[in-house]
C-alpha cells in the first residue's frame, strides 16, 4: 500500500510539473493554431485552404504564422459542429419492374408455385421476390458549423458560419424492402429513426466540402 501511494505522488508531482510548464511557456505574439477533427490529419488539403484564407478575412492572423500543437499561440481557430436536427422523413416506392423472359417453361419454384407463360396468364408472377416492394426513405436534416478565432483566453474574437440552419440536407436510405400486403413505410421511419439519422462522418463531409469551395 506504502509503494502505490508512493508512485501515486511521483506522478502527481510529475503532472503538476507539466502542466506549470505549460502555464510558464510564453504567449507567441506571431503565430495561429487549428483546431480541427481527426477526420481531417495533417497534410490535407482542407489545411492549406484554411491557412491560406483565413488570414485574408482574420485581421488578428494577418502576417501570422500557423504553428503546431507544442506552441502557445496568441490565437486559435476552432472548428465546431452541432448535432443534426431532422426536420422531416419522406418515403417513395421504387417502381418494380416485371419479368421479361417470355419463354419460360412451366416449373415448380421452391415454394410450390409455378411459372406460366405470360399471355397465359396476365397476372403478376408468383415469386417471392414479387411478394415486397422497395422503398427509398429520406431523412431532411440540418446543422451548424463555425470556425471559431480565439485569442490566447479563450475569448471568441469572430465566429464564421461554415453551414448555417437555413440549409437543408437529405440522407438517402434505399432500398428498404417492405412486405407487398402490409407494407407502411411510415411504421417503418417510426421503428427506425436511429438508423435514418445522419452519421458524424456524413456531416464532416459536407463540412469538408464547405471548406474546400472557399479556395473557389
Amino acid at each position: 500500500m506504502k509503494k502505490a501511494f508512493t508512485l501515486l505522488a511521483v506522478v502527481m508531482v510529475l503532472f503538476s510539473s507539466v502542466s506549470g510548464q505549460k502555464k510558464l511557456l510564453r504567449v507567441n505574439e506571431n503565430k495561429y493554431r487549428i483546431e480541427l477533427p481527426d477526420f481531417w490529419a495533417h497534410g490535407n488539403k482542407v489545411w492549406k485552404v484554411l491557412s491560406d484564407k483565413l488570414p485574408l478575412v482574420c485581421g488578428e492572423l494577418k502576417d501570422k504564422e500557423l504553428c503546431g500543437d507544442d506552441c502557445n499561440p496568441k490565437y486559435i481557430v476552432e472548428l465546431v459542429y452541432s448535432e443534426p436536427v431532422i426536420y422531416d422523413y419522406s418515403s417513395y416506392l421504387i417502381p418494380q419492374s416485371g419479368p421479361t423472359n417470355t419463354r419460360a417453361m412451366v416449373k415448380p419454384l421452391a415454394t410450390g408455385a409455378y411459372i406460366t407463360y405470360p399471355e397465359l396468364n396476365t397476372r403478376p408472377l408468383y415469386s417471392p421476390v414479387y411478394q415486397r416492394e422497395s422503398y427509398k426513405i429520406t431523412t431532411e436534416y440540418g446543422f451548424q458549423c463555425f470556425l471559431l478565432l480565439k485569442n490566447d483566453s479563450g475569448r471568441i474574437l469572430t465566429k464564421m458560419v461554415l453551414v448555417d440552419t437555413n440549409e437543408v440536407w437529405e440522407r438517402i436510405h434505399q432500398p428498404v424492402y417492405l412486405d407487398k400486403i402490409n407494407s407502411n413505410p411510415d411504421a417503418y421511419i417510426e421503428k427506425h429513426k436511429e438508423w435514418l439519422i445522419p452519421e458524424k462522418y456524413e456531416l464532416l463531409g459536407i463540412i469538408d466540402k464547405k471548406i474546400l469551395a472557399l479556395q473557389q
